[in-house]
């Protein structure tokens, strides 16, 4: 168990709950946008988030990246095209329990992703299924994922808008 604290900090911090003396700025952090999901990976040690980065090309890109608080291991999981702020993993019943992730793209596109062979054999994320707002409502928020009666469901709100309305 631990916390993470983001706010208006440049990075965001993971901290041990017991003991509480550690607390360290998770690495690729700096700059991350304040509505960047992050998220504890069930069943691990992990942390799976997104943040901007520069690619080997000089472009901004905001891709989903898994952090190893264990291993201090970071590890870029998404290498596609489009803006991802939410990032979740679990275990998915219809994969053998194997994990598999989604992430909501560009604020409209839920893509679900599982770890494939590629062409030299390696696994990699790969996008397996993906699904777009319809034109009435298309913003994504809030998305979550669950699992009942072996088998995994994905909830979330539609919008016609991104603006925040207060109901009161």
């Amino acid at each position: 168990p631990a916390s993470i604290s983001g706010g208006t900090h440049l990075s965001f911090y993971w901290r041990g709950v017991d003991p509480a003396l550690t607390e360290e700025a998770v690495p690729n952090t700096r700059g991350t946008l304040p509505d960047a999901t992050r998220r504890w990976v069930p069943g691990t040690h992990s942390l799976a988030f997104s943040t901007p980065f520069t690619d080997p090309d000089g472009r901004l890109e905001i891709q989903a990246f898994l952090y190893d608080t264990e291993t201090s291991d970071l590890q870029q999981l998404t290498f596609d095209a489009g803006a991802k702020k939410e990032v979740f993993l679990w275990q998915a019943p219809e994969f053998n329990g194997e994990y598999v992730m989604f992430t909501v793209v560009n604020g409209n596109e839920l893509r679900l992703y599982r770890q494939l062979e590629d062409a030299d054999g390696n696994l990699a994320w790969t996008i397996i299924q993906q699904w777009f707002a319809p034109w009435f409502a298309r913003v994504i928020w809030s998305p979550e994922p669950f699992v009942y009666g072996g088998k995994s469901y994905i909830f979330f709100v539609l919008s016609p808008s991104n603006e925040i309305v207060d109901p009161t």
